[in-house]
């Protein structure tokens, strides 16, 4: 399994996720070096670039592909998804619109699925006590970027530019 934005709050539960489901490996991709150190155990850490996005574009290596970033890059990144494979479309930090070379789209035969949660309140809903489970025996780790209340301009340009590691919270 492919992670996008595997240092943020969605992609860190991801990743982890699917390891506590059976995901043979999952591998984080992240935007530098500093949030590859910031994984969650068990997740492989892939530093994005140009060079990185090509080569997934031309190799299929993974089963399935949960994208938390979207934009331009997922064209890239469904090329590395293995035919017959699945990707998932979460969110869109990273542009909301994506361009397909839809040939190349329908030969390689990856179902794109998008994932609303806002309509599945009840499953949300049933999973609760299993996330805090797992949350409170610390099988479950969700990264937390904390800011005092007189940093809240300084967080919200952090947030705005990528800076945060999973999620931002302002403590008094």
């Amino acid at each position: 399994m492919l992670v996008t934005g595997a240092s943020g709050a969605v992609g860190a539960a991801a990743g982890q996720f699917a390891l506590h489901a059976g995901a043979a490996s999952v591998t984080g991709l992240v935007s530098t070096h500093a949030k590859a150190r910031t994984l969650p155990p068990g997740v492989e850490p892939l530093v994005s670039s140009p060079d990185v996005l090509d080569r997934l574009a031309s190799k299929p290596t993974f089963d399935v592909l949960i994208d938390t970033v979207g934009g331009q890059q997922l064209a890239s990144l469904l090329g590395g998804v293995v035919p017959g494979g699945r990707a998932v479309l979460i969110g869109y930090t990273r542009g909301e619109a994506v361009c397909l070379d839809l040939p190349n789209f329908l030969l390689h035969d990856v179902a794109l699925l998008p994932l609303n949660m806002m309509r599945r309140r009840e499953e949300q809903a049933s999973l609760v006590p299993m996330m805090c489970a797992l949350i409170t025996s610390g099988r479950l780790v969700l990264p937390v970027h904390e800011f005092a209340l007189h940093e809240l301009p300084s967080a919200l340009d952090a947030l705005r530019n990528g800076h945060v590691t999973g999620r931002a919270a302002v403590v008094l």
